[in-house]
């Protein structure tokens, strides 16, 4: 790549101290003052809006007027006037706040997703910030895992076709006289992985995994012209991410083409040390740096070390490597900053921007409900309960969380307020104007009881808080409370009709709520408008057309589970069945619910399928016919599977293309998939290359429809 020549004049003119300070990336949360003094020194090339490592679990807004004055200092008070990057984690709506991002993904609707990070990117960029941490693109498969809330589910294609759209949403670019945004891709790699869902844990990943699995949204997000990618800390079978050249330089820039800044996670590189890699800060430091990482997050070591390690160097050696490993990770920092265009002039003359007082704009507003409403997933709705009839009869709603509101913001919701949410109960109210609703005198369950048996319908609210998901929030048992079962239990006694609704930010066991509920709306940590989309759905103005990003076990004994596991060597009763040989003794194998699963209002078949074969490219189509009065959406699913014959184990399934569809009451539409030979290949590890999957033949799988070929 041609080098900038304003970008090689301004690093000849840089001493070596202000060359790791450009490295430097400090928080910043009420200490003005002391990131001042190091940004007028030069000792600060970034800083990132958080108070600790824990920042998905506070509530930290910085003044955007505070911020300009950060920004300002670096452009007028420094010596060489470097503008500054900030950052700050907006992973589901900034005062927006958006359906947490793993419920983003079963709308299975990425146009939509992008829509909601432009919004996200725009009220960031008004206070202040020109770099967002996200999206994170850890595949998760254990739901016991905190962080399970902030991906995309277990499936790399679907991950990455959100991975691609989250970065095009949050990334603008520079023009109109505002400066444009960077986006990063995080986790670099594996920590989704963790054993036993225990964050920052060791990840045993084999070569073929990291590839087929873990890898397609990281490069989904190259491949979209991601500007910065966050090394994870975790290990992968012993070696530190942070201090892995393997990775961060052989696989990430060699093998993906990644041309951008690599960061570290807050204290990452100190942490070498607890993670046993590193003898002291120094070693931490060095090892770090040369494996690939450019800015260093909060913890100091590369500004603090990197120049002390250069002129030993040179002492030793009469030159340094290190040297010209420093000229290109600054190099790297200010290409950055210029193509967001931090260095023109109105970044210069920009005014001092009031926070926006957490004003949502009507766009925002109405994304907000549309991605609820598309997000939220039906589970079970036995003998047509729902939806429910908006006049006659009484519907009573009760429920822990029926009136409660912040808890929808779900974890990492930074600057959203809960004055901004519409609980469940008031979506309601707001929805149903004709028909009788029963609420409870109090929030005792006795109160509840009573009403619930004057009702013809009781919707019941529960699950889980927001604060129980988020980093360093994974848990053991994902049941819902024991509590909250109990409440089912009993407005079950009182009243058959119960409708279960659900507010979580991971797959919970579900057991009891499919025992004591004839419908159950999984409705997710859903935003602002998680109240009206909610009730839109349980009441028939909108047709549910969410489907699962992630399996849901039936229980914690098979974690992990997934779709896409590996043939066994004999047919067992495991995900998609029954068999002679026994997965567990006392359980079945197969999840409560599958990844892609969730129910309509409407009743969807397909027929017609056609496969055509033209040069390097295959043609699906296939037909779906709407056959009910009710309009709505359904997710075309297509699969394959490999029938043998390349001498590795085939994947049991796997996701290769989606479409969702709006169909009329009564339509059919031809629905056409097609693909070129990437489509179905997976990592051989001894070639290290992409192959073909399928050998001769391979299963196509598209809703109830296999047809082998």
């Amino acid at each position: 790549m041609r080098e900038d020549r304003r970008i090689t004049d301004l690093i000849r003119s840089m001493s070596t101290e202000e060359k790791a300070g450009q490295l430097n990336l400090m928080p910043y949360m009420d200490n003005t003052d002391e990131i001042l003094e190091l940004i007028r020194e030069g000792k600060a090339g970034g800083i990132l809006i958080a108070a600790t490592a824990l920042a998905g679990s506070e509530i930290q807004t910085a003044p955007a007027a505070e911020i300009w004055k950060l920004k300002q200092a670096a452009l007028h008070e420094s010596r060489l006037g470097i503008p500054l990057l900030v950052g700050k984690d907006v992973l589901h709506g900034h005062h927006t706040v958006f359906p947490i991002p793993l419920a983003m993904a079963a709308g299975w609707n990425p146009e939509l997703v992008q829509r909601a990070a432009e919004t996200a990117a725009l009220e960031a960029a008004a206070d202040g910030i020109n770099w967002i941490f996200a999206p994170m693109l850890d595949i998760a498969r254990d739901p016991r895992w905190g962080r399970i809330i902030e991906g995309f589910g277990e499936d790399p294609y679907l991950a990455s076709q959100f991975a691609a759209a989250s970065v095009k949403g949050f990334q603008r670019q520079a023009g109109a006289g505002s400066p444009g945004m960077a986006a990063c891709a995080k986790h670099f790699i594996g920590y989704g992985a963790s054993e036993g869902g225990r964050d920052y844990h060791s990840a045993e990943l084999s070569d073929s995994t990291l590839h087929s699995v873990y890898l397609p949204p990281f490069r989904a997000a190259v491949m979209t012209g991601v500007h910065t990618v966050m090394a994870s800390f975790n290990d992968i079978n012993g070696e530190p991410v942070t201090a892995s050249r393997r990775l961060l330089t052989g696989v990430l820039r060699e093998q993906l083409g990644f041309e951008g800044i690599v960061v570290s996670d807050w204290a990452a590189v100190d942490q070498l040390r607890q993670q046993g890699a590193a003898a002291d800060r120094m070693q931490a430091a060095k090892a770090a740096f040369l494996s690939g990482v450019e800015l260093d997050m909060s913890d100091g070591c590369f500004l603090e070390c990197l120049p002390t390690l250069i002129r030993q160097e040179k002492e030793a050696a009469g030159r340094s490597g290190l040297e010209q490993r420093l000229d290109q990770a600054v190099y790297r920092v200010l290409e950055v900053k210029q193509r967001l265009g931090l260095f023109d002039e109105h970044e210069r003359i920009q005014v001092p921007v009031s926070p926006p007082s957490g004003l949502i704009s009507k766009d925002g507003k109405n994304c907000a409900f549309r991605l609820a409403c598309e997000s939220m997933v039906l589970l079970k709705n036995l003998d047509g309960l729902l939806p429910l009839r908006k006049s006659g009869g009484k519907i009573a709603v009760v429920g822990p969380m029926a009136e409660l509101k912040m808890h929808h913001l779900g974890s990492w919701s930074l600057d959203g307020r809960e004055e901004d949410v519409i609980s469940i109960a008031e979506g309601i109210r707001r929805t149903v104007r004709e028909t009788e609703l029963l609420w409870p005198a109090s929030p005792l369950l006795d109160d509840a009881l009573s009403a619930a048996r004057q009702a013809d319908a009781v919707v019941i609210v529960l699950g889980e808080s927001r604060w129980r998901t988020g980093e360093a929030q994974s848990t053991a048992t994902i049941s819902l409370s024991p509590d909250q079962e109990l409440w089912m239990e009993c407005i079950a006694a009182v009243n058959k009709n119960v409708i279960t609704v659900v507010c979580a930010g991971r797959p919970l066991i579900l057991k009891k709520a499919d025992q004591y509920s004839k419908a159950i709306l999984y409705a997710w940590h859903s935003g602002i408008q998680a109240g009206m989309a909610a009730a839109a759905i349980l009441f028939g103005e909108v047709n549910p057309s969410g489907r699962l990003p992630v399996t849901f076990p039936r229980n914690a004994g098979q974690i992990p589970i997934y779709y896409n596991h590996r043939s066994p060597a004999r047919s067992i009763d495991g995900y998609y069945g029954g068999s002679e040989y026994c997965a567990y003794q006392d359980e079945s194998g197969a999840p409560m619910y599958p990844f892609g699963y969730g129910l309509s209002y409407s009743e969807f078949i397909y027929y017609g399928l056609e496969i055509k074969k033209e040069g390097p490219y295959v043609r699906v189509s296939i037909w779906v016919e709407n056959r009910s009065e009710t309009a709505g959406f359904e997710v075309v699913q297509c699969y394959v599977k490999g029938t043998g014959g390349t001498g590795r184990c085939s994947v049991s399934r796997r996701l290769v293309d989606f479409r969702k569809v709006w169909i009329e009451g009564w339509e059919k539409k031809q629905v056409v998939f097609e693909w070129g030979e990437e489509t179905v290949k997976e990592w051989e590890v001894e070639r290290k290359c992409l192959v073909g999957c399928g050998g001769d033949c391979l299963t196509l799988e598209m809703g109830e429809m296999v047809v082998e070929r």
